[in-house]
């Protein structure tokens, strides 16, 4: 049976983020999740070196560029 663990990494702030955070904070009513909720995103690891995983994968995304262009909330991963 496989495993998993999950991880928090920060988001690369971008203005897609910043227009969301001010968008939660002109409607709190609205608003399904917290401002600071938005500088973070989750990485779920299924299967065996679930830190060494996390923290390659957060790397290849900061360095590629990606989170720069699309924030994440989460990516569920489950590698060979």
């Amino acid at each position: 049976m496989a495993t998993h663990e999950r991880f928090k990494r920060k988001n690369v702030s971008c203005e897609k983020i910043e227009r969301n955070k001010e968008w939660i904070k002109n409607n709190p009513h609205l608003a399904k999740m917290k401002e600071n909720q938005l500088d973070w995103y989750k990485i779920e690891v299924f299967g065996d070196n679930h830190d060494k995983v996390a923290k390659d994968l957060h790397e290849a995304l900061k360095k590629s560029g990606f989170l720069e262009n699309y924030p994440l909330f989460k990516i569920r991963i489950d590698p060979m």
